[in-house]
């Protein structure tokens, strides 16, 4: 099996465009008009971003009631759970593709804290993807059996690909595709 990654995760959604703000902040009591547009497009699944905060957890789950498809982050967790899915959203998806099984993990940039208003996500925490990706990634393989490996991700590439330069970044474990790539079999 190989393992493929996507820095282009649809995330980031419900935040953005001036359709997405005056719905969530003048009329929120519509549908979600991304997750209308995301539904009749028949998406699969949808990785959380840092930007599905802003407009607060109760705007966040309404949208998320919404979707036709999951939303995915392996990374994040609800404050103080056990359990076989400590996790907040399914962390990933199994879907066969013309008898190809494909597993679909999600990873979402832990820097929302240093971001985002506390009440914003309160009672989730967001753990480092490096070592979450170490965890699921053998899940998908070994339990699901899963031909191939996708990981979406709402995170940057952390430094230059031609120069091995590090990219400016405010926060620590934002950007983390290269770590993945590098350490995640």
């Amino acid at each position: 099996a190989e393992m493929f990654f996507s820095s282009r995760g649809k995330s980031d959604t419900i935040q953005g465009t001036p359709l997405e703000y005056f719905h969530n902040k003048r009329n929120n009591t519509p549908p979600d008009p991304m997750m209308l547009a995301m539904n009749a497009l028949h998406y699969d699944s949808m990785t959380v971003g840092n930007h599905e905060y802003n407009f607060g957890l109760k705007v966040l789950e309404k949208a998320r009631s919404e979707a036709k498809f999951p939303w995915l982050s392996a990374n994040t967790y609800d404050k103080g759970m056990t359990g076989t899915l400590p996790t907040h959203y399914l962390p990933y998806v199994v879907k066969e593709v013309q008898g190809v099984s494909i597993g679909i993990l999600g990873l979402t940039t832990p820097g929302i804290p240093n971001w985002e208003n506390v009440p914003n996500y309160e009672g989730l925490e967001f753990k480092e993807t490096v070592s979450e990706a170490k965890n699921w990634v053998p899940i998908l393989r070994e339990k699901e059996r899963v031909d191939v490996v996708a990981i979406t991700m709402h995170m940057g590439i952390e430094e230059d690909l031609r120069t091995g330069t590090p990219s400016p970044s405010q926060v620590p474990n934002e950007n983390a595709a290269v770590a993945i790539a590098r350490q995640v079999p």
